[in-house]
C-alpha cells in the first residue's frame, strides 16, 4: 500500500496531495511541467525547458505511529 493510500485511510476528510510515478516515461510531460510552471510560454517560443530535478520533491513525508497535524 502506498503512503498516499495509508494517509487517505487513516486521515479521512483530510486532503492528501501526493506525487508518484515520476519515473514513468508516459508521464514525462507532467514531470517537465513540475520544473517549468511557465511551460506554455516556453513551448510557444521554442525555449528550452529546465530538466526535472528530483530534489525539488524533498523532504519526503513520513507517517508516524501517532497523530498528525491537520
Amino acid at each position: 500500500m502506498s503512503r498516499a493510500a495509508l494517509a487517505r485511510q487513516h486521515a479521512p476528510g483530510v486532503t492528501v496531495i501526493a506525487n508518484g510515478s515520476l519515473h514513468d516515461a508516459a508521464l514525462s510531460p507532467w514531470v517537465v511541467a513540475l520544473s517549468n510552471p511557465d511551460w506554455p510560454q516556453k513551448w510557444r517560443v521554442n525555449h528550452a525547458m529546465k530538466p526535472f530535478e528530483p530534489e525539488m520533491l524533498t523532504p519526503l513525508a513520513e507517517l508516524k505511529q501517532y497523530g498528525f497535524v491537520a
